[in-house]
């Protein structure tokens, strides 16, 4: 085979979110020939269009090369081939053999996709959607559909997770299946969280392309350069979704990545929603979280409990321990409503508010339900109350380090409100709260 090391790299890079296996030594290998190269982790397979690649397939060690690789001149041109029981790649000064790790026939094929509906959707907003929404899934496998995103299939679309103490959800302005593709019969398709972490990985390497219409193509008047150039500007990134009740392929750009959907039926979020909530207060992300991250050490004192009051167009944040006593700050805020006061665990409001900016909406009825946050361009979030009293006026309410209300009844209570002002029966100790997944930046 012969090819440019920039090829070769961008091949096993793409490959890499489906190389390797806890127990399956085999699968740490990559197989490439007959104008492809493909890895697989027996939850995600993924193939990439490989031209060069025009031999009888061979099983390649992929973390092995992609070392190599990344220490030579991407321009270089590479040859690789098989010589009895040793791999020689030779790219300019540059000479290296290794063994043969295995035979390609024993690899395990590609597996088929027999899909039941398809669908074209806007790569860039799909896949920001659900790397959003998978932030707020479950990490444990107790329950396994909550450590998926759940794609309600129609149009618009819907997507949501949650995670037991967190339901966050999100529509975006698409289709799946198309609007003219028979009917399906599924209604949801459940997306593991790492599977979406995995399509993000190898979209954020792809090569990608604008994808225009066919008739805006033909259009002579469009052959102008400059105008061209515009609307290519402006052109979505297109990926083909097709999917069956077990799996889910995205296509795009020479690559394909199919990933096995987890069984079972995801909780009813729709009638956990919370709708017409009656106290409303705005603020800014960037001066809450500033806030909140000042009480991290006293929280991690005490209960992990931040609190949330307002009145006379401010918001305090809050937090108290034995050590430290009580500790506060204020920032401005907007009231629609009552005065209010909840309170939450610091690290679920933290993780909400990073990477925020502009103006955050919460809305809540009373101190034992769930608040509502909105922020432009984000999924709305429902965040289960903490249990805490009010220093100022000490109550006999259940130990501080409880969520409110909490319930193994839909999307594993995050959405389970109190109905009656003040706090509501102690939840089970399987559900303490979990810290969330670390915010990235």
């Amino acid at each position: 085979m012969e090819t440019t090391v920039q090829r070769l790299r961008y091949v096993l890079e793409v490959l890499e979110p489906a190389v390797g296996h806890k127990t399956l030594r085999s699968l740490d290998n990559v197989v490439v020939g007959e104008s492809r190269a493909y890895a697989m982790n027996l939850e995600t397979t993924i193939t990439v269009e490989f031209p060069e690649a025009t031999d009888a397939p061979l099983l390649l060690p992929h973390h092995k090369l992609l070392r190599l690789l990344r220490h030579i001149p991407a321009a270089m041109r590479l040859t690789l081939n098989r010589e009895g029981d040793r791999i020689k790649l030779v790219a300019g000064a540059t000479s290296a053999e290794f063994p043969v790790p295995g035979e390609a026939p024993d690899f395990p094929p590609l597996p088929k996709l027999q899909p039941v509906g398809e669908g074209q959707v806007d790569a860039d907003l799909f896949l920001k959607t659900a790397t959003a929404l998978a932030e707020y899934a479950a990490t444990e496998d107790s329950r396994p559909v909550l450590t998926c995103v759940c794609v309600t299939l129609g149009a618009p679309l819907e997507m949501v997770a949650g995670d037991g103490f967190r339901l966050a959800w999100q529509t975006i302005p698409m289709a799946l299946p198309a609007l003219n593709s028979p009917a399906t019969g599924l209604k949801q398709l459940l997306l593991p969280a790492a599977a979406v972490d995995a399509m993000a990985k190898v979209w954020k390497l792809m090569e990608k392309q604008p994808t225009m219409d066919t008739q805006e193509e033909a259009d002579p008047l469009k052959k102008d350069g400059s105008f061209r150039m515009a609307m290519l500007a402006v052109a979505k990134r297109l990926a083909t979704i097709r999917f069956s009740p077990i799996a889910l392929s995205f296509e795009h750009g020479g690559v394909v990545i199919r990933v096995q959907l987890t069984q079972g039926e995801f909780p009813d979020y729709d009638a956990l929603v919370l709708k017409d909530l009656p106290n409303k207060v705005s603020f800014d992300a960037e001066e809450a979280l500033r806030a909140v991250k000042s009480l991290l050490g006293v929280a991690e004192d005490g209960s992990g409990i931040v609190r949330l009051s307002w009145s006379d167009g401010s918001l305090r944040v809050s937090g108290s321990s034995e050590e430290f006593g009580a500790v506060g700050a204020r920032i401005r805020a907007h009231i629609q409503g009552s005065d209010g006061r909840i309170a939450f665990n610091i690290k679920y409001l933290t993780a909400y508010l990073h990477g925020k900016l502009g103006m955050v909406l919460l809305e809540t009825a009373t101190p034992s339900s769930p608040g509502r946050f909105y922020h432009s361009g984000s999924p709305d979030v429902l965040i289960m109350p903490m249990f805490a009293s009010d220093p100022a006026a000490p109550t006999t309410e259940p130990a501080a380090d409880q969520p409110a209300n909490a319930t193994t009844n839909g999307a594993g209570g995050a959405g389970a409100a109190a109905t009656a002002e003040g706090p509501g029966p102690e939840p089970a100790p399987a559900m303490k709260p979990r810290a969330p997944r670390k915010a990235k930046g």
